[in-house]
């Protein structure tokens, strides 16, 4: 189990410009300091029966058991199939669910915008695709960002998901997205993405919300901004972005300031939230240790391992319903269209116990992200 009390000395390290909200969460951590469970590799889930079932205002499928969700984003998204892997994360908790994406190796937003899908020879190669029909053949998802924005409100899906739509919604749920891991932490690149966000994705995505008003829709989208993880290494030119910990600070603020401004340019029209991986994998390091959250990622020191990949999806999953993870599948991964290179030698899958472990500290940094 997580010590709360170090958890608050990682919040008062990585967010400098929300101190009163840490605050908060210290006082409603300290009151848990004395259940924390010394053995770290065996977090007791048994504690969290009480929360593992709120619900709140953002949860746009508890009416109708159904769910749309849209990936734009780069390789930190479609190693070892994020998308899918969160589907299946989903399809415990809603009946209906459905996913498509738009994502490009390196992309950052603005060239993701410009070049569109670059997924036709990743998706094509796992698992054997004989089983899909003529039209969709390789499930690579949409082939530009605006296609996939608008393909819901205008009824013309592009491209093939493991659950079709089905007419049964007319806008996109919630819409995950990520920007090249160092454009949030870097000011010029940062100013650069968010003048895309503002200039490119905003009237998007709310035409496809006006799109769906016309039909009767009186839900909003919500844009989740990953927070993705600092670099293990210094790799990629990385070193001026200082320490692990300095570097996931930095990302943490960065997102936090394209979230605020889809809010604030949209008149609210938009609700848009931080998913706090990144900050994740900085509990698992200092709580865990350094072998522990080594396992989280690929041999590069950048790109997510299949553990690094379920903390990921652990953390969305909480952000999108408010619940706890649902329980670990091996399974899960065996629809991967992508996990990692074809040339280089697998990585292990995360074992029951390992599971258990990203699934508890996604919940705890969840809900402390939460209150802050």
């Amino acid at each position: 189990m997580i010590r709360y009390k170090d958890l608050y000395s990682l919040f008062l390290t990585s967010a400098l410009v929300i101190i009163a909200s840490v605050f908060i969460f210290h006082a409603a951590s300290s009151r848990q300091n004395n259940n924390s469970n010394n053995n770290k590799m065996a977090p007791n889930n048994n504690n969290n029966n009480n929360n593992k079932t709120n619900r709140n205002s953002t949860n746009k499928g508890s009416s109708d058991d159904s769910i749309t969700v849209a990936h734009i984003g780069n390789s930190i998204q479609y190693y070892n199939d994020m998308p899918r892997l969160l589907e299946h994360m989903l399809q415990t908790r809603y009946t209906n669910v459905y996913q498509n994406s738009c994502l490009r190796g390196g992309a950052t937003l603005s060239s993701l915008f410009q070049e569109g899908n670059g997924m036709a020879n990743k998706f094509s190669s796992r698992p054997d695709v004989s089983w899909l029909d003529e039209e969709n053949t390789y499930d690579i998802g949409a082939p530009t960002v605006e296609e996939l924005l608008l393909s819901l409100s205008s009824s013309s899906t592009t491209s093939s998901s493991s659950t079709s739509t089905d007419a049964w919604k007319s806008s996109w749920d919630y819409i995950i997205m990520n920007d090249q891991t160092q454009y949030p932490a870097r000011p010029t690149k940062k100013s650069k993405s968010m003048d895309v966000l503002e200039t490119n994705y905003l009237p998007l995505l709310l035409q496809q919300q006006q799109e769906s008003a016309k039909v009767g829709s009186t839900s909003s989208s919500t844009v989740i901004f990953i927070q993705t993880a600092a670099y293990k290494s210094p790799v990629k030119d990385s070193g001026d972005l200082g320490t692990f910990d300095e570097f996931t600070a930095k990302l943490r603020l960065g997102y936090l300031e394209y979230a605020q401004l889809v809010r604030q340019q949209s008149n609210d029209q938009l609700q848009a939230m931080v998913a706090p991986v990144g900050f994740a994998y900085q509990v698992i390091k200092n709580q865990y240790g350094d072998d522990m959250w080594a396992k989280l990622y690929a041999r590069d020191d950048f790109h997510p391992s299949p553990h690094g990949t379920l903390l990921e999806a652990s953390v969305l999953f909480c952000t999108i319903t408010d619940e706890y993870p649902p329980s670990y599948d091996i399974s899960w991964w065996d629809t991967a269209r992508y996990m990692q290179p074809p040339e280089t030698e697998p990585l292990p899958l995360p074992t029951q116990e390992e599971a258990d472990v990203l699934r508890e500290v996604a919940w705890q940094v969840y809900q402390g992200y939460k209150q802050s």
